[in-house]
């Protein structure tokens, strides 16, 4: 007799058959369906794809369209400030940091963020206040 691992071909052919059916979709069925995104997500994911790669321009103009769908979403300023500093514009980076701490005063990202770039302008009162608040919202980092 064969052992579980020397299967005849016959059989083993019959198994490989029956294994391929039973995970093959159903006629007309492509599987599952990956969740249809919304035009705000997709941009925000395009964003933030930019934003990894360092393409701050393109960064800034999809989370800028992110933004006109759903303004009230905190991370798409302190995201889009992040790709402002990156750019070197401060002076936008702090508009876009002070909205996402208006959104969501608990985002100490936002509050480093914006303390970088306010050391980058020389305002090192605010730089040094901002840090502290980042540090307290996020003691372990």
């Amino acid at each position: 007799m064969a052992s579980h691992r020397q299967l005849p071909w016959r059989v083993a052919g019959h198994l490989t058959l029956f294994i391929s059916m039973l995970f093959a979709p159903f006629p007309g069925c492509s599987g599952p369906a990956a969740p249809k995104l919304t035009p705000e997500e997709e941009a925000a994911n395009k964003a933030n794809d930019a934003l990894f790669n360092g393409e701050f321009d393109n960064a800034i103009e999809d989370f800028s369209r992110a933004i006109e769908l759903n303004g009230q979403k905190a991370d798409y300023y302190l995201n889009r400030g992040i790709a402002y500093c990156g750019q070197k514009h401060y002076e936008d980076a702090i508009k876009d940091l002070d909205k996402a701490i208006e959104l969501d005063g608990t985002l100490s990202a936002a509050f480093h963020h914006r303390s970088l770039a306010h050391a980058a302008l020389g305002h090192s009162d605010q730089a040094e206040k901002d840090a502290l608040e980042a540090k307290r919202l996020a003691p372990g980092s």
